[in-house]
């Protein structure tokens, strides 16, 4: 059972999705460029893929690619961890289509990262926890569609 004041994997953010807030801000904080594919649209384009322990969340990094990231656990201290990539808009758009499942997301991803989110309102911090060269050398908890995550 989480502390009080820590959120469980039940409670949900806006976009329905647990802890989708620190995933969409490990993004941002990993991400190359704030350029969006469409060029002139305002603002960041935030897109969720996929519910429950499968959901994929992606945000635009430049006019070729896009980050994406799943919620993996959270500690004791309220840290979320996010697992993030960087794929090609292309990946994603097959992924967005049903013809890349959730499970090989991130089988084609560069620059994937563990990090963990403190999602304090006021200064949220983030930490790169791991680097992996492959999805290969991701442990496979981390990966979709494992179950969340407590960690001690």
């Amino acid at each position: 059972m989480a502390p009080e004041g820590v959120p469980t994997p039940e409670d949900t953010s806006p976009t329905g999705e647990p802890y989708a807030a620190a995933a969409f801000l490990a993004m941002e904080n990993l991400r190359h460029s704030s350029a969006r594919a469409d060029g002139d649209a305002p603002g960041p384009l935030e897109e969720t893929v996929g519910t429950g322990d499968a959901a994929v969340h992606a945000l635009p990094d430049g006019r070729d690619h896009v980050m994406i990231s799943r919620t993996v656990g959270v500690d004791a201290d309220t840290c979320v961890y996010c697992l993030v990539g960087r794929t090609t808009i292309g990946g994603f758009e097959e992924l967005r289509a049903g013809d890349v499942a959730a499970v090989d997301a991130f089988a084609v991803a560069r620059d994937l990262t563990l990090c963990s989110v403190f999602p304090d309102p006021d200064a949220a911090n983030l930490v790169v926890v791991q680097t992996y060269d492959g999805i290969e050398d991701v442990p496979l908890e981390y990966r979709p569609p494992s179950p969340f995550l407590q960690f001690e």
